[in-house]
């Protein structure tokens, strides 16, 4: 029992950068050692018990076996758990209704349904509030804030887990207090207050010190030494990230240990010293693969790959490239081999249902063959017809199957290099985000000094013709005959004009700076997931920015843009629309040509359209463009997968994407997005 709690700690303490994959690792570890320590002798003597068992004392019962089948058998847990709360509503005992409905969303939790989950943990909260029921109720509160924050709704995750913990100190629980101090600063982490995020996990850690839970107080130093990473404080950070180490090497604890020593690989990657980051990084991914932890393994390779590139070890970091790349593509399987699986298993079972069907069939016509022997010509024919029906069903009943499943493979397959293309995106957004932001401020800097600059710069030349008027009208040339001479020298005249010349360039680069930061900016917002007014030609400008050097002089853009409203949609996605459509423009003219780009508003829709004079395509081509995969260009300068996932993008939207394109006459892309995107 010991062992049991000690995982399941372990699986809802996590630190908050671990991934949701890692997640995965530990909840199959915990539903592994559940089946070890208890196979199946409890469930069991409870169902022994149950067979007698009447009132309130069968709802207990069918609760613990809702509770036991949790991870060994979640279907037939939720079908004690359901069987329960319809018999408890009968005793109107409310704190059994609270705990029942707790149970069922932490089952729903646990195979990933999050939103019948949620509906489970409401109705435990509003029985709970409705009775004073404290315990139930700080339960609930701590049950949804963990939901919101495995979906990234970070704010209600932390307003739940603040009532959460607030009940659980009124009643002194200490376990309870420590999981919402972990879980409320995972919610800071994620909004970037990491201050508020030092304070909870320090909270956790003292009382996972006091209460004696060695293993997650060494995770605690973890989440510490992170946070204190994300601070600056190098000094801090190396100190608990050196603690954990110790502790999980002192309980020989290797699973735990390999996450230490990732974190203090990164330590060292971030301060520079790389030798010592690339031994940490190696000793995780021994770890990782002596426990069989792909997901280290993955991050560790991943890391070691990017340090061997930067020290030109092309050999080494290909290597690492390599093992980076098999585990990730193997937990990316994993996943989607449990929905090929399923629908395998489905298609096996509709087909000796169809079997079965034509048996009985069968049985029955042999049946009216004895009964009706007068009839026997018609019933040889009947039978005949039956079963080439029958069976002809069942092909086209397979075939519809068959064409089903490869479907969703495709499906599948496509989602995947969406997803690696996605994040390529995002990280190109957060790297001229980064950009934008370091020079953001020398800019200011100086668009803020040139103003005054050019007022002093005039103020003296009006102190110096004041000179000069007054040696003029005083006769005093002769006194002052070597400022004069020194005056042609330099030829004073020239100088007045190249420095207001000079002062106007530097006011013209820092505006001209300013505008390309401000692209950058608005290019960057790639990670923005929710739906929201979009300025579709600050996202073609902002885009173009980025394609200057591409366009060089051999290229013209014409814009001809419309008054046209804003569009509800994802501006990261939509800038990655204008950046596909633009570099295949631009990669179809070949020598000097012209862009044009035009909008206009169609009652409530908007209409964006990109004409290049490049090429051009033949209808067979035009046919297969946005097929995934399917490219034009020599082997390695083309994936195939811009105009897939543009057309992907589009959908997503609820609009439409049109091409117009003859070989030698260009192409055109025509863009229609909805003002407003229904749901």
């Amino acid at each position: 029992m010991v062992i049991r709690l000690t995982i399941f700690y372990l699986y809802m303490d996590l630190p908050p950068t671990d991934s949701k994959a890692m997640k995965k690792v530990y909840f199959v570890l915990l539903i592994l050692q559940t089946v070890i320590m208890f196979p199946q002798d409890n469930a069991d003597s409870l169902l022994n018990l149950l067979n007698s068992a009447e009132g309130q004392e069968r709802i207990g019962i069918l609760t613990d076996l809702c509770w036991e089948y949790r991870f060994i058998d979640p279907e037939e847990a939720l079908r004690y758990g359901l069987e329960a709360l319809s018999l408890v509503k009968e005793y109107e005992s409310y704190a059994q209704e609270a705990t029942i409905n707790n149970y069922l969303g932490i089952i729903q939790r646990n195979v990933g349904n999050h939103a019948m989950a949620l509906e489970y943990f409401y109705s435990a909260q509003r029985i709970a509030q409705a009775h004073e029921l404290l315990r139930e109720l700080a339960y609930a509160y701590n049950n949804i804030g963990d939901i919101q924050n495995m979906e990234g709704n970070y704010g209600q995750a932390l307003k739940h887990e603040l009532q959460g913990l607030f009940i659980f100190e009124e009643l002194g629980d200490s376990m309870g207090v420590s999981y919402c101090c972990h879980q409320i600063a995972l919610a800071y982490t994620n909004m970037y207050d990491f201050i508020g995020a030092l304070e909870y996990h320090s909270r956790a850690m003292n009382i996972r010190t006091m209460t004696g839970n060695r293993a997650g107080e060494a995770y605690s130093f973890i989440s510490i030494g992170q946070t204190y990473l994300n601070l600056g404080n190098q000094d801090e950070a190396l100190k608990y990230l050196k603690n954990s180490q110790d502790i999980f090497t002192e309980l020989e604890d290797n699973f735990g240990l390999s996450l230490s020593l990732h974190n203090l690989g990164l330590y060292y990657k971030r301060t520079g010293q790389t030798e010592e980051a690339i031994q940490y990084f190696t000793e995780a991914l021994n770890l990782g693969k002596e426990t069989g932890s792909q997901i280290r393994v993955r991050n560790a390779a991943g890391e070691l790959s990017d340090i061997y590139a930067d020290q030109l070890r092309y050999q080494e970091a290909y290597q690492m490239h390599i093992l980076f790349k098999d585990t990730y593509d193997s937990l990316y399987r994993e996943e989607n081999m449990e929905k090929i699986t399923q629908l395998v298993l489905q298609n096996d079972f509709e087909q000796r249902e169809l079997l079965q069907l034509a048996e009985i069939d069968k049985q029955k016509q042999v049946r009216n063959y004895l009964i009706l022997s007068i009839g026997l010509v018609i019933i040889l024919v009947i039978v005949i017809l039956n079963r080439y029906l029958i069976k002809r069903k069942t092909n086209i009943e397979l075939e519809k199957q068959k064409s089903e499943l490869n479907h969703t493979l495709d499906n599948l397959c496509k989602a995947q290099t969406q997803l690696v293309q996605s994040e390529k995106m995002a990280s190109l957004g957060q790297v001229t985000a980064g950009v934008a932001h370091e020079l953001n401020n020398p800019l200011n800097f100086i668009s803020t000094s040139v103003k005054p600059l050019r007022r002093n710069m005039e103020d003296l030349i009006a102190i110096l013709a004041k000179y000069d008027s007054v040696i003029e009208e005083k006769a005093l040339g002769n006194v002052f005959s070597e400022a004069e001479q020194y005056k042609e020298t330099v030829d004073y005249s020239y100088l007045l004009t190249e420095t207001k010349d000079l002062l106007e360039g530097i006011n013209e680069g820092a505006s001209r700076s300013e505008y390309i930061v401000k692209g950058l900016r608005t290019f960057s917002r790639m990670d923005e997931n929710e739906f929201k007014g979009v300025n579709v030609h600050q996202g073609i400008d902002s885009t173009l920015l980025l394609l200057n050097n591409k366009l060089k002089d051999r290229i013209t853009v014409h814009k001809n843009y419309g008054s046209i409203p804003q569009v509800d949609g994802l501006p990261g996605k939509l800038n990655q629309v204008f950046m596909n459509i633009l570099t295949n423009s631009i990669l179809a003219i070949k020598g000097e040509g012209d862009i044009y780009i035009a909008t206009e508003r169609l009652d409530d829709h908007v209409r964006i359209c990109i004409k290049d004079s490049g090429e051009g395509m033949s209808s067979e081509i035009r046919e297969h463009i946005f097929e995934p995969f399917f490219t034009t260009r020599a082997v390695g300068q083309g994936t195939g997968l811009g105009l897939s996932i543009t057309y992907s993008i589009i959908e997503e939207h609820r609009g439409t994407i049109d091409v117009n394109s003859a070989p030698g006459e260009g192409s055109e892309f025509i863009i229609t997005l909805p003002t407003y995107r229904d749901e």
